[in-house]
């Protein structure tokens, strides 16, 4: 049943993507995992700590403006490809540009304030420098990204975060090491790196937006006088609909790096950030197929193809469980001996929050794309209120246990978000849509019995 489903959902979708992509996915996983070592191994757990507290501060700023916007082009430029009586989305992507640079800009203004009323003019100005220049790249990378994606070149559009960013860091990083061998990398060098691959994957993404857009919207002129037509209005609306729901998101995914950095020191930081660095392998599967599918899923919406979405969603859910389930075990069995190998003694207590996370994650995984067919089926509201609960939860939570078991709280804590957030998520998407996942009724006993009224709001 397992290589069936497997088989059933790469025939729904583009030939030859869904591998490329998986493939991709693993390739990211691969030089993530290789990064974090390499850096883990240089800086030592102090600066790698302090390298990570800076970029999970950044990420909630930065990454809710781009993401957000990333979401509204994919899915307005999806629609404007299955539809051949829509217009060219070339003023969705400029304006979407346009509105990253604004944020960018008001964001790093207010950072900026922050910084001078907190550590005043004496503090780290180069790292500061390069924060700001981080804040602008990432989100216009998200925007061409999305774009890209939209039009249906999934694999290309993950090159740019997939391989381009993890790869660069890891080539820049590797050959500074060898050129500085006796002398630890610090933290201004590591974050100048990780700014420059941020420059080169925003300036890969709009060449590719550039050249493909030709090749996916072959019979659509771009209609420059139709700026007028552009629904500014919705479009913000849906951006900060969007945005909250990665808002909330991000402070999920990185309140555990910057709670652990105020109540303990960089050291548990670091423990947390490489169990972290492995525990993705146990839900890199679920992303790659919410990457594969979140064309097809609006593609499929925008046609009223009911029947097809329901058993994509079915089939997508099937295969990152499946997968899911073979990453845990591996590191349930050689999680701790892969720390001690790839990380040194020193990172050995990393192995208790690696195990509580790779469960949490593997959990998330067996509920399916449920925060994405909400998101792209008009229903991100109900992602969002999810997304809340979750990170209450995580907040809540993080500060009674971190002080207690330190990373592993840390871990605990981020589990049970996880577990809060999949269960409500798939409760709303089968109330909200009548779609389900593996966990309930059979496809197509559900779609024939499902209530008038649910059919009616997708």
């Amino acid at each position: 049943m397992a290589s069936a489903a497997i088989l059933s959902l790469l025939q729904k979708l583009r030939a030859g993507s869904a591998s490329k992509v998986f493939g991709l996915s693993v390739a990211n996983a691969v030089f993530g995992l290789a990064t974090a070592t390499l850096l883990a191994r240089v800086m030592g757990p102090y600066n790698f700590g302090s390298y990570n507290f800076l970029l999970a501060v950044l990420a909630i700023v930065s990454f809710p403006i781009g993401t957000g916007l990333r979401q509204v082009v994919l899915r307005e430029t999806a629609y404007a490809v299955a539809r051949p009586d829509a217009l060219h989305p070339y003023h969705t992507w400029l304006w979407a540009y346009r509105t990253a640079a604004l944020l960018c800009v008001v964001a790093a203004a207010i950072g900026i304030a922050w910084a001078a009323m907190t550590v005043g003019i004496t503090g780290n100005i180069t790292v500061g420098i390069l924060l700001i220049v981080i804040l602008f790249a990432v989100p216009l990378m998200h925007v061409g990204v999305g774009s890209v994606q939209g039009m249906g070149f999934v694999v290309t559009s993950q090159i740019p975060e997939y391989l381009i960013r993890p790869i660069g860091i890891l080539v820049i990083m590797g050959a500074i090491a060898l050129v500085n061998a006796t002398r630890p990398l610090t933290l201004e060098t590591a974050i100048a790196v990780y700014a420059v691959t941020c420059v080169i994957g925003a300036g890969a993404a709009l060449w590719w937006l550039r050249t493909l857009s030709a090749k996916g919207l072959p019979d659509r002129p771009i209609d420059r006088s139709a700026a007028g037509a552009l629904n500014r209005r919705a479009l913000v609306t849906a951006a900060v609909s969007f945005g909250m729901i990665q808002s909330v998101q991000l402070i999920m995914d990185n309140v555990d790096t910057v709670m652990l950095g105020l109540l303990t020191s960089p050291t548990q930081i670091a423990h947390y950030r490489v169990a972290s660095a492995i525990a993705t392998l146990a839900s890199f599967a679920i992303i790659a197929v919410n990457t594969v599918i979140s064309s097809e899923i609006a593609r499929l919406h925008a046609l009223g193809a009911r029947d097809e979405l329901q058993k994509l969603i079915h089939m997508s859910t099937r295969v990152s469980a499946l997968i899911s389930f073979a990453s845990l075990i591996a590191i349930l069995v050689g999680g701790h001996l892969a720390l001690l190998i790839l990380f040194g003694a020193e990172y050995g207590a990393a192995a208790v929050p690696l195990y509580i996370l790779a469960l949490g994650r593997f959990f998330a995984s067996c509920f399916g794309p449920v925060a994405t067919v909400l998101s792209l089926t008009g229903h991100e509201r109900m992602t969002l209120a999810g997304l809340c609960a979750s990170a209450l939860c995580n907040v809540v939570l993080n500060p009674l246990l971190i002080p207690h078991f330190g990373a592993a709280g840390a871990a605990m804590a981020s589990a049970s978000s996880l577990m809060v957030w999949s269960i409500f998520l798939w409760v709303s998407l089968r109330r909200s849509t009548g779609f389900t996942t593996m966990f309930g009724p059979s496809t197509r006993n559900w779609l024939k019995n499902r209530p008038a009224s649910l059919g009616d709001r997708v």
